[in-house]
C-alpha cells in the first residue's frame, strides 16, 4: 500500500497528472480498440458471459473509453491521466499455459 500511494503522490504531484479509478468493465470493442482481442483459448480477457462487456485486464482501457469518438483541440493536450485499478487478465504460464 506505501509503495502505491508513494507512486500516486508522484504522479499527482511530480508528474501534473489527474488520478483516476475507472471502471473494471469495458465495451468489448473499447477493449478491442486498445488491443486486448479476444483470442478463443489464448485471449487475456475475460468476457461478462451474456452481455458485450469484458473485465479491464488494465486501467488504459476504460480511460481510453472516456474519450472515445472525441476531438480534442490541441491547447487541450496532452491529457495526463494515470488509472488506478483492478487487472483482471490472464498471465502467460499460469495453471500449465505456456
Amino acid at each position: 500500500m506505501g509503495l502505491a500511494l508513494w507512486a500516486a503522490h508522484e504522479l499527482r504531484n511530480r508528474m501534473g497528472m489527474e488520478l483516476l479509478s475507472p471502471p473494471d468493465v469495458a465495451k468489448a470493442s473499447i477493449a478491442a480498440g486498445c488491443g486486448f482481442l479476444p483470442r478463443g483459448e489464448e485471449s487475456q480477457t475475460y468476457s461478462l458471459e451474456g452481455t458485450d462487456q469484458v473485465l479491464v485486464a488494465t486501467s488504459e482501457v476504460t480511460l481510453t473509453g472516456m474519450h472515445a469518438g472525441a476531438v480534442h483541440p490541441a491547447k487541450a493536450l496532452p491529457m495526463l491521466h494515470a488509472g488506478i485499478s483492478h487487472c483482471f487478465r490472464r498471465e502467460a504460464g499460469s495453471s500449465g499455459v505456456a
